[in-house]
Formats: structure tokens, sequence, C-alpha cells
């Protein structure tokens, strides 16, 4: 698991970036270019990035290659990012911004991106289990033929957000905004919605 020192710079909560004294976002120019320039060789070269703590970061237009574990991203930017065929595990995409993203055909399992927003970004064919999508908002985000098994959305904005085909066994869609959201193929009578919530098929 990565890293839970503080930030050395004074008043300052966030978790240090491994090696580096202070968080990202207190860093030098200099040291956000290492921590950046680490993250993304990590991402192309290795078969595991794992323990790695970047908070507030910005990353455009990457390719991730192997998997993720115990890692904290948590308030950072991804745009134009391919996680296809990724493995995510345990975690923390908290608060994050996911823009034009594609997680297709990846598997994640016990990991957190409550809060986050998606935009334009697909989960197709994941395997994506005993996730945290607490608080999302999502827009225009496709999770079809995926396995959600036990995985939260509750609380979340859903816009033209869909669900197609997918195990939807114990996910939890209570107090969500649904807005042209297709549930087709799929069992949304084995998920949790709100008592007397309607949905589409």
């Amino acid at each position: 698991m990565f890293s839970f020192e503080k930030c050395s710079h004074p008043g300052c909560n966030t978790f240090r970036c491994g090696e580096i004294s202070t968080c990202y976002h207190h860093s030098t120019a200099e040291d956000k270019k290492i921590i950046l320039d680490t993250l993304l060789k990590d991402l192309t070269t290795k078969d595991t990035v794992r323990n790695f703590n970047l908070i507030e970061g910005e990353i455009e237009n990457q390719k991730a290659t192997g998997a993720i574990k115990g890692s904290n991203f948590a308030f950072s930017t991804f745009r134009n990012c391919n996680f296809v065929g990724t493995k995510i595990i345990n975690s923390f995409f908290d608060f994050c911004l996911f823009e034009n993203c594609n997680f297709n055909d990846s598997i994640i399992r016990y990991s957190v991106f409550a809060g986050a927003r998606f935009i334009n970004s697909s989960f197709k064919n994941t395997t994506c289990i005993h996730t945290n999508f607490m608080g999302i908002d999502s827009y225009q985000t496709d999770f079809s033929h995926s396995d959600l098994y036990f995985s939260n959305f509750s609380m979340s904005k859903l816009l033209g957000t869909q669900f197609v085909d997918c195990n939807l066994k114990r996910a939890n869609f209570r107090a969500c905004i649904l807005k042209d959201v297709s549930f087709k193929y799929s069992n949304p009578e084995e998920a949790f919605f709100k008592e007397g919530e309607k949905f589409t098929i």
C-alpha cells in the first residue's frame, strides 16, 4: 500500500509522493516532472505499478499496459487515457476527472472511484466487482457487457450512461439521478434501487 506519511509542507495533511518529502501539489516543478516521468515509465514498462501515490496529478494521452495495485490517484485528472485490459486492484481514484478514457476489458476489484466525474468514457466488457462508484457524475459513459457485482453507484448522477447486458447482482443504485440510462438485457431486479423508484430497461 502507498505511504501514509504526510507532506512536509506546513499545514498540509496530504500524503507525500514516494521518496519526495512533499505531496505533488507542494513539490517543485523539477520534482513534479520526476514524479510524472516515473509514473508514465512504470505504466508502460512494468507489469505492475504498485504503491504509487499521486494526488492532484494531471495525466493525458497515456496508455497503461500492466496492473495498478495499492495506489492512490485521488483528485487527479485523466484525459484521453487508455486502461484497456489492465488490472486495477485496491486503488483509489476518488474525486478524479476521467475524460475520453477507456477501461474496456479491464479487471477492477476493491477500488474507489467515489465522487469522480466520467465524461465520454467506457468500461465495456469489464469485470468490476466490489468497487465504489458512490456519488459519481457520469456523462455518456458505457458500462455495457460488464460484471458489476456488489459495486456501489448510490447517490450518483448517471446521464446517458449505458448498463446493457450487465450483471447487476447486488449492485447499489439507491438515490441516483437516472436520465437516458439503459439496463437492457441486464438484471436490475437483482440490484438495489430506492423503494418505488422506476428505471427503464
